[in-house]
């Protein structure tokens, strides 16, 4: 019987010719260009279909009863036919604070068509007497930041709002800063008015006394009390707990008429009395 023996020659399998490999290479090339146009078609189609019907249509608005959407819009930029794409929301935000009513402004967008407002509102901590534009004095509200926003009469404020005096306003116009000296006074008084409305309402008047290179002070003329009262210009609930305190005490004691003033600069309470007069 013949025996057949298989060498151990290798044999390698045919190689594509690189002609071909480059032909191949070729039209996987040209498959996914094509793909890839058919989808920029698409979402360009899609894009003009979508695209007017993202136009700011809706205006919503949360947090304040004094201003409307439509108000704010007009102070935000939105111009008749911006859409939603076009749209920077801070720098709308930022538009939008400057009416002197708010505090501050958040611009939110909801696809398709709607630009949403949330604001909080200015609440008058006291009251300024300033000229206004007509000439006339007249009461003009001033929040916890120094800023006068509004005038007092065409907001329903508290009619018991303590009067800040010892200012000159020269120019008003709503929006304006009193400047930051004042910002302890008005922020402490608001931080009252929050905890402790009743002894917030005790204040009738507070008057700023100017120092030089110093911080002002303050007179603090009570509702009830006919004695004026020298402080620091940052009240909080002790220092008026214990100034009302004080005066109760010089009234149902019959010192009233020889006291000028109570100081409540310091730790210490002190009476100033009034200088006799002679006859």
């Amino acid at each position: 019987m013949a025996e057949y023996a298989l060498s151990g020659r290798e044999y390698a399998p045919p190689r594509r010719s690189t002609k071909s490999a480059r032909r191949a290479e070729g039209s996987s090339g040209t498959k996914a260009a094509l793909a890839a146009g058919l989808v920029g078609i698409l979402l360009s189609a899609l894009g003009l279909v979508l695209y007017p019907l993202t136009e700011l249509r809706r205006f919503e608005l949360t947090g304040s009863t004094r201003v409307s959407a439509g108000e704010l819009a007009l102070m935000a930029g939105v111009a008749p036919g911006t859409h939603i794409f076009d749209i920077d929301p801070g720098r709308m935000a930022a538009l939008a604070a400057a009416h002197p009513l708010l505090e501050s402004v958040e611009v939110r967008a909801r696809f398709p068509d709607t630009l949403s407002f949330s604001v909080r509102e200015r609440t008058a901590v006291a009251v300024l007497y300033a000229r206004s534009s007509d000439g006339r004095q007249r009461a003009h509200c001033v929040d916890r930041h120094g800023v006068v926003f509004a005038q007092a009469d065409h907001l329903a404020v508290n009619a018991a709002l303590p009067v800040l005096s010892g200012i000159e306003v020269t120019g008003l116009s709503y929006g304006m800063s009193l400047g930051d000296e004042l910002t302890p006074l008005l922020e402490s008084l608001g931080d009252l008015a929050d905890s402790e409305p009743a002894l917030a309402g005790a204040l009738s008047e507070l008057r700023l006394v100017a120092r030089p290179d110093a911080p002002p002070e303050v007179i603090i003329y009570p509702a009830n009390y006919r004695l004026p009262v020298r402080a620091r210009a940052d009240l909080d609930a002790e220092l008026v707990k214990s100034m009302l305190l004080i005066l109760d005490v010089v009234e149902t004691g019959g010192f009233g008429p020889s006291i000028r003033e109570l100081d409540l600069r310091s730790d210490t309470y002190v009476f100033r009395t009034k200088e006799a007069v002679s006859g």
